[in-house]
């Protein structure tokens, strides 16, 4: 069976907790990260020997991920699910899911209307 591949949004304290769980799986591989501070994804890459990305679209295009987990500050949430959803991946994301019903509401949608 092939592994999934993700890739993961956010760098911070509980990225390192998912990339070791990630890590620990037999059935998922951590293969890309992004975030606005090209330094500190640069730094995550490297000490998970993994790529960084400048963008959710070039982790698909070019990492193949199937899947993003989405572990930035929670005003975030809405707009990188929505964008990884549109760039046709499956999201998932740290709690909480958004702010607002109404944002929670547009993830969905937006997953729906991707399939996922």
């Amino acid at each position: 069976m092939e592994k999934l591949k993700f890739g993961l949004v956010g760098y911070g304290k509980v990225a390192e907790l998912h990339a070791r769980a990630i890590a620990a799986s037999n059935n998922a591989e951590l293969v890309s990260v992004w975030g606005r501070d090209a330094g500190k994804r640069e730094a995550f890459a490297a000490k998970h020997g993994i790529h960084a990305r400048a963008s959710i679209m070039e982790m698909v295009d070019r990492d193949k991920v199937a899947a993003v987990l989405i572990v930035t500050p929670h005003p975030t949430h809405a707009m990188l699910s929505i964008e990884a959803s549109a760039a046709g991946c499956h999201v998932l994301v740290e709690k909480p899911m958004a702010l607002r019903v109404a944002d929670c509401e547009a993830m969905i949608a937006a997953a729906k209307a991707a399939g996922k």
